[in-house]
């Protein structure tokens, strides 16, 4: 076995905290187990692709599971069982336990659970040849899955398995009916699998390669091959392979036939199915006696006898004992053929009997009666909903009448109601509009205190780089002063005649002058000057930032640069002392009012400095909450904090902690309200002696429409 099977089994065992993951918990019955359930649920996702881990955890699911009290249960574990047998093409296995599970669901009152079991049986028996039980067992399915109300898909699998019938009876157009009514039901559900779309368009697939349009099968196979590499149902993608080389094998393409065949056949080996590899050996046989290779074609026939007599495939066995025959017979070998033949006929008799066309007879005309009933119930539950409809029409005009009727004599009230409260909005909207001129006074206030008392600093900050450059500057005008000698001694050089005495002239000038370190000097004096140039343009594009608060358009800022921004602005104010530490999340960029955002953290900022004093630390942090949207800002100090009282009142106007001369009071009033605007939140938490944090939280926004 595998090592993959046995740590499988293991994890199952004694992790299935780990499985349930993810899955849909629920109680199947009274006593039923939600652990053993859904270890079920596992069983039945590995029965395709893994069998032998799927027969692993159904042992140990009938191990523990007592029939009595858990019935589902029971029942659910046989239909894995059945799917692990169906998938290594031991078709009398997966009989057997499809068979077993009907009377546990039975128990359990699980009617649609009985309609499942019904049509797995029904796909079982098809390899054996019994088609007029299949067809029974499908038709049962379809009652059960209309008369307790299937989910939709259920409905369409029952449409496909009755298609898989037609289409072994060779009624090509029934089957494709069934195939379509399918494969429209499952394009109509949401959340469906790949490899359920893929199934129905294979089966259209192969009802228009038995009408030899070889184009659209071909079209339909791929188009299901891409479904089933989504899920990795390698057991499907087999199948498809072989009905492409089948496809091909029809149209005298033998060379694709056999790639087709060889890939399914790989596949089928990997997953030990033992039914499929016996019909890829068939068709490879056939292909085999085309190309002239009898003894191949009957050393391929011998393996697929083997593998059908081990799966019990009744209708592969006839196919084999008949090419058998007849290739035998050709070859002399007339004591093997008889052999077959009498094979054949042993096979033959116990496929298809009078008794069992008849069967077939009633149970396509019982279907084709079924299908007319539940159209005319349909019709029947349609005509009845369109009489309530037109009662409930009816009661809706008498009560739209009313409602106007209402309506009417309500607005009359309204209207009164509306003209006394115009002349109140009136009134309103004067006074909203000086406060609003208030307001934005105050801003422009609060914003020239805060420039005059910048103002010193900022000048102190450009004037640094400003003699930086300055200084730089007069020892380039010497270095350039000191080369004029040398350069004219160069341009003297091209009119005199006598180049050797001024060739002479101007290495002794070179060599006095000292040029590489003058060289080098000139490198770092250029540096320093565009350093200098740099820091100023930085400290503009500050300010410039900052003085934006007349600009109301919303712009895509990057709220990062505006913080650094306003640190710049209020460098000359932080002492050395004073640790600054940024721990910057990736946030996105959002639309708003740069400039008054700047506002906002130059007074965060200005409040943090002057809470540390001369010595301390200041954090700034943000972050990107994805759940909300919103970007979180975090400015947070060392301070003595704040009181309560202090905390109260810090959003009021001209509320102040500071000295007399040294703030407005207007600076934490109007950050407020630009937070508020921008449709956020700002909040303090703050303790006496362990400092003070401001907290501001910004959703983000998708257009500038705010």
């Amino acid at each position: 076995m595998k090592k993959k099977h046995i740590a499988l089994a293991f994890l199952v065992s004694f992790c299935p905290s780990f499985f349930l993951y993810g899955q849909k918990i629920y109680l199947r019955g009274e006593h039923e187990s939600i652990v053993l359930h859904q270890k079920n649920v596992i069983a039945r996702s590995f029965s395709a692709s893994e069998p032998d881990s799927t027969l692993l955890v159904v042992d140990e699911i009938f191990a523990k599971a007592d029939s009595n009290q858990m019935p589902l249960t029971i029942g659910e574990a046989y239909i894995s069982h059945g799917l692990a047998n169906m998938a290594r093409g031991r078709w009398v296995e997966a009989e057997v336990s499809f068979d077993r599970a009907i009377p546990y669901f039975r128990k359990g009152g699980d009617s649609l659970a009985v309609a499942n079991a019904l049509d797995l049986l029904g796909y079982a028996l098809l390899d054996q040849g019994y088609l007029d039980r299949q067809l029974e067992l499908q038709l049962k399915a379809l009652e059960y899955r209309q008369r307790y109300n299937a989910p939709r898909h259920r409905l369409g699998r029952s449409y496909g398995s009755i298609g898989n019938v037609y289409l072994e009876l060779g009624e090509l157009d029934k089957a494709l009916e069934n195939f379509e009514l399918s494969l429209e039901i499952k394009n109509e559900l949401s959340g469906i699998r790949p490899q359920n779309i893929g199934f129905s368009l294979r089966n259209i697939g192969r009802v228009y390669a038995g009408k030899q349009q070889y184009e659209e099968a071909i079209y339909y196979y791929d188009q299901a091959l891409e479904r089933f590499a989504v899920d990795g149902n390698q057991h499907f993608l087999m199948n498809t392979y072989r009905l492409l080389g089948q496809l091909y094998y029809d149209q005298s393409d033998y060379v694709k036939a056999e790639e087709e065949f060889d890939k399914a056949l790989e596949i089928a080996q990997n997953i030990d199915n033992i039914g499929s590899q016996g019909w890829i050996y068939l068709d490879l046989a056939y292909l085999s006696e085309h190309e002239g290779n009898r003894l191949l074609a009957i050393k391929r026939l011998r393996k697929a006898e083997a593998l059908f007599l081990e799966s019990n495939t009744r209708l592969g066995l006839k196919k084999v004992y008949e090419m058998l025959a007849r290739l035998t017979e050709n070859l002399g070998d007339l004591q093997s053929a008889i052999r077959y033949s009498k094979l054949l006929v042993s096979v033959k008799d116990s496929l298809i009997s009078e008794d069992s066309n008849k069967k077939l007879a009633e149970y396509r005309t019982r279907y084709d009666l079924q299908q007319k009933e539940y159209l005319i119930d349909l019709l029947q539950e349609k005509q009845q909903r369109d009489r309530s409809l037109r009662i409930l029409l009816f009661l809706g005009l008498v009560l739209a009448v009313l409602a106007i009727l209402f309506v009417y004599f309500a607005n009359r009230r309204r209207k009164k109601a509306y003209d006394e409260l115009k002349k109140e909005k009136e009134k309103t909207d004067t006074l909203y509009s000086n406060l609003k001129e208030t307001q934005t006074q105050l801003i422009q206030a609060e914003k020239m205190a805060s420039l005059g008392q910048l103002t010193a600093g900022v000048a102190h900050e450009i004037n640094n780089p400003v003699n930086f450059i300055t200084a730089s500057i007069s020892a380039l005008k010497m270095d350039v002063e000191d080369l004029g000698e040398l350069i004219d001694l160069v341009l003297k050089l091209q009119s005199e005649p006598d180049q050797q005495i001024h060739l002479t002239a101007i290495l002794e000038c070179a060599q006095r002058l000292d040029l590489t370190y003058i060289k080098s000097e000139l490198a770092e004096l250029i540096k320093s000057i565009e350093i200098g140039a740099h820091r100023t343009q930085d400290i503009i594009s500050a300010l410039h930032l900052y003085s934006r608060t007349g600009d109301r358009e919303y712009q895509l800022s990057n709220l990062h640069e505006a913080i650094r921004s306003a640190l710049l602005i209020l460098k000359n104010k932080i002492s050395d002392k004073v640790l600054i530490h940024e721990d910057f999340g990736d946030i996105p960029k959002m639309y708003c009012q740069p400039g008054k955002m700047s506002q906002v953290f130059v007074n965060l900022l200005d409040n943090a400095i002057h809470a540390v004093g001369e010595e301390g630390e200041i954090v700034i942090t943000s972050y990107y909450d994805t759940s909300r949207s919103t970007i979180c800002l975090s400015f947070k100090d060392s301070g003595n904090g704040m009181s309560d009282e202090a905390q109260k009142n810090a959003f009021n106007p001209f509320f102040t902690t500071k000295e007399v001369g040294q703030g407005t009071g207007l600076g934490l009033y109007i950050s407020y309200g630009i937070v508020e605007q921008h449709s956020g939140s700002i909040q303090i938490n703050s303790e006496i002696g362990k400092g003070t944090e401001m907290l501001i939280e910004l959703p983000v926004k998708e257009s500038a429409a705010l």
